[in-house]
């Protein structure tokens, strides 16, 4: 479901990171999430106490996991079956809690950057709401016409409710839309192709998407999964149906024997060093390692390019502040200088 809760990343890193820990020093896996049931408050805490009577059952890991629903991000679930299938769960979770880390020191490092102009846009909606009200109280006690800031209509306590009801109905559509896209109800639209070809933009977001992908293909390849289910988890580890479109037809390729360096070549969304890191990986028999390798480069490219995206948004936030203010000081330079010149000069 939509709103059905979900793990925050920073849940899901002290999880991954508590039971590799427990469990490559040998703690019995019952013991280990009863601990972990007992540590949860609130929904996590049902979902472990879930997870404990899977396990009590006789489930495996996974399947006990599977049956929380979509608590779990789709990547954990299907990396915690491929530590059960190989027997290698401990090193699957740190590796994870590496994984989300990474991403959560990314995100870190973004909303530091643009929380400054962040303030600032929402201290410059709170004064142009404030000048609305005192604009409309003034005019309303002198008697004369109301002076209207914006020119949108909004004068006195009643243009000040709906000017704060407008912003809200913008900023509550803007995160409705952030949670379709996130969660995967928008790929119909294929807004990730549009966001790619954005100058600025595309660039550091492709970056994070790949550097995802090699470390999910590095992780499953080395762990034992076969290449064409490797693959397919490794391009929807990159959340971003920019590179999912091309699941289906890369599983056909593969199902014919190409070699994958090739199969990804064909798509023309892949850079050429990504490629030739494959094509390397597949000839010297290395390819999990090059992966891994190439992650870790590409983690290093993606903090460099999501503060490249944060000073952009911040730039753009600026904009929106400097486009408001010289709105609103343009409007009342109109209504209280040039109209009152106009009116006295309708005298001669």
């Amino acid at each position: 479901m939509l709103f059905s809760p979900r793990i925050s990343t920073s849940n899901l890193v002290q999880l991954c990171r508590r039971v590799g820990n427990q469990l490559r020093a040998g703690v019995d896996i019952r013991r280990v999430w009863q601990r972990e049931a007992e540590r949860a408050s609130g929904a996590m805490k049902h979902v472990m106490e879930s997870i404990c009577e899977g396990i009590e059952e006789g489930h495996h890991m996974h399947e006990a996991i599977n049956l929380t629903g979509d608590y779990f991000p789709k990547m954990f679930r299907q990396m915690i079956q491929l530590g059960d299938d190989t027997g290698h769960l401990d090193m699957i979770f740190l590796e994870l809690a590496d994984q989300y880390e990474h991403q959560l020191e990314l995100r870190r490092a973004f909303l530091a950057t643009i929380l400054w102009p962040m303030i600032q846009l929402v201290m410059a909606i709170l004064i142009v709401g404030f000048l609305i009200f005192v604009m409309g109280e003034i005019s309303q006690m002198k008697g004369g016409e109301p002076i209207d800031p914006l020119g949108l209509g909004l004068v006195g306590r009643q243009g000040t409710i709906d000017y704060f009801l407008i912003i809200g109905t913008i900023v509550l559509g803007f995160w409705c839309v952030y949670l379709l896209w996130s969660r995967g109800r928008l790929g119909f639209l294929q807004l990730d192709r549009l966001v790619m070809s954005i100058p600025g933009i595309g660039p550091p977001i492709r970056t994070l998407c790949l550097a995802r992908m090699a470390w999910a293909l590095g992780l499953t390849v080395g762990g034992g999964m076969d290449i064409r289910s490797a693959m397919r988890l490794s391009l929807e580890t990159t959340r971003s149906y920019y590179y999912q479109q091309f699941a289906d037809q890369i599983d056909r390729e593969l199902l014919r024997g190409d070699e994958v360096h090739e199969i990804l070549r064909r798509t023309n969304v892949f850079p050429a060093d990504f490629l030739d890191v494959v094509e390397t990986g597949e000839i010297s028999g290395t390819l999990s390692e090059s992966m891994e390798k190439l992650s870790v480069l590409y983690f290093d490219k993606a903090r460099s390019a999501m503060k490249t995206l944060a000073i952009l948004g911040g730039v753009i936030v600026w904009m929106m502040i400097a486009g408001l203010i010289i709105a609103v000081i343009f409007k009342l330079f109109v209504s209280l200088y040039l109209a009152p010149i106009n009116e006295a000069l309708k005298g001669f």
